[in-house]
């Protein structure tokens, strides 16, 4: 019986051991990482842009990076192609504005926004760059800042709410136009978003009734033809005005309230809804969600009925904001940016990496680009506010490496 006792306590604390280790977080150098699970690939090329890297934008068709640096002096925009060459730099002063960048999936169009968030002046200067680096425009927007399209053919002011009249867009010399039209005088409430390339999605909430519609249009210059227009019947009430959108490949993923529409993007059919979710999710080119809920990580595979099959990651993810997320076969390399409790401003950009069970720190982020040459990963190493005082170091404020595969 004593023996049996034994027994039973080692098999407890193995198991005990198992549970312990799935929320036990390793380091993992870049290199180690290049080792263990990017062993197809090759480092093509390491690059260090001048200055610390705060921020950045990435193209994920061409695989083109724009990255935001500063030297306590002077702010640096650079621009890189896929093969790690820079291909221009832009060097500017910053006026105490907050500092954001995107850039057109293609890599055609690169966005800077300084933003005055004073609330008794707010307003935002956009500055629009082509490829080449040539400036399009240096907007002033009151009260709103501009968001690009995927295509970089067109921009609209966020936020992107209210009546369809305020509905209106600019394309690349800066100009405004008004192309949505409505069929009819009851709708009440509208909101719009990019869903790819040039097309757009208008959601719509009819007066008197819970039905909202959605409606794509295709921009053509500065008109836009529609291309479908389906009603939809939430499970729950929803504020159209709390949404957001996500699409890669034949899907869309539409936020409204929490909630998670998946529809076809080609014609506008429901394909499912998940209920009572938070804003940190990443839609998948498969039509897989995955998301972060209650500080637990799930992967939600679409099945063939149309239905989902929720698969827990890991129990244990308390990050505050989830950037995106590469997935390679069964292996996760979750972005986030994380900011710290006990320091206002500070900032810090890492991956968690889920493979087999286990779960590393990684100091870079990643993505991946396939392009019709080959197929890329990127690597990013931003600086961190964190490190303020740790020894200078350029690999460590600013660095880039791409891998390609062989």
């Amino acid at each position: 019986m004593k023996k049996l006792m034994i027994l039973l306590l080692l098999i407890l604390t193995c198991f005990a051991g198992v549970s312990k280790v799935q929320n036990k977080i390793a380091d993992l150098t870049l290199t180690e990482v290049a080792g263990e699970y990017l062993y197809e690939y090759d480092v093509l090329k390491t690059v260090i842009p001048e200055g610390k890297c705060i921020s950045y934008a990435f193209a994920k068709n061409s695989g083109d990076l724009v990255l935001l640096n500063n030297n306590n002096i002077s702010y640096f925009l650079h621009y890189l192609d896929i093969e790690g060459n820079i291909l221009w730099t832009k060097e500017f002063k910053n006026d105490d504005f907050t500092l954001k960048l995107e850039i057109s999936e293609n890599g055609a169009t690169i966005l800077l926004k300084k933003i005055n968030y004073d609330r008794l002046d707010y307003f935002s200067r956009n500055i629009l760059y082509d490829r080449d680096g040539t400036e399009l425009f240096d907007l002033r927007i009151d009260e709103q800042e501009l968001i690009l399209s995927p295509s970089g053919n067109y921009l609209v002011p966020k936020p992107l709410t209210g009546e369809l009249r305020d509905a209106y867009f600019y394309d690349r010399k800066g100009d405004s136009f008004y192309p949505l039209l409505t069929k009819n005088n009851i709708i009440t409430k509208i909101a719009y978003h990019f869903c790819e390339s040039d097309k757009v999605i208008l959601i719509s909430k009819l007066a008197g009734s819970k039905s909202q519609l959605l409606t794509c249009y295709q921009l053509i210059d500065r008109s836009c033809v529609e291309l479908w227009e389906n009603s939809y019947n939430p499970l729950t009430p929803l504020d159209i005005f709390n949404s957001s959108i996500l699409t890669n490949g034949n899907w869309t993923g539409l936020t409204l309230s929490g909630n998670i529409i998946i529809f076809n993007s080609e014609n506008g059919e429901i394909i499912s809804e998940l209920t009572d979710f938070g804003s940190d999710w990443f839609l998948t080119s498969e039509g897989n969600i995955i998301l972060i809920k209650d500080s637990v990580l799930y992967s939600y595979t679409l099945m063939n009925t149309g239905t989902f099959r929720r698969n827990e990651i890991i129990d244990s993810f308390p990050y505050s904001n989830f950037v995106g997320c590469l997935e390679l076969d069964d292996i996760y390399f979750v972005n986030i940016r994380s900011s710290f409790r006990y320091m206002r401003y500070a900032k810090r950009y890492l991956t968690e990496l889920l493979a087999n069970g286990s779960r590393y720190k990684i100091e870079e982020v990643f993505y991946r680009a396939v392009t019709a040459n080959s197929d890329y990963i990127v690597a990013i190493k931003l600086w961190n506010e964190y490190e303020e005082d740790l020894p200078y170091d350029p690999q460590n404020y600013s660095k880039v490496t791409i891998f390609k595969k062989r």
